[in-house]
């Protein structure tokens, strides 16, 4: 097997198993107020990131 192959198979098995620990966790973990504002935050930021580097590269390189 493929070491790429490998890697592309651990990170969709990691995905998943995220996706599936967060409904089942839901009513279990309680996070304080100040943690939920943070990850909000961070999710915001996330997204302007990639927005950002979208928008600016092209081809491996700066776009403007």
């Amino acid at each position: 097997m493929n070491a790429t192959v490998a890697v592309i198979l651990v990170l969709a098995v990691g995905t998943y198993a995220f996706r599936l620990v967060g409904p089942a966790l839901h009513g279990r973990v309680e996070l304080p107020d100040r943690m939920q504002e943070l990850l909000k935050a961070a999710a915001v930021v996330l997204l302007v990131a990639l927005l950002a580097t979208g928008a600016l590269t092209e081809g491996g390189g700066f776009a403007g």
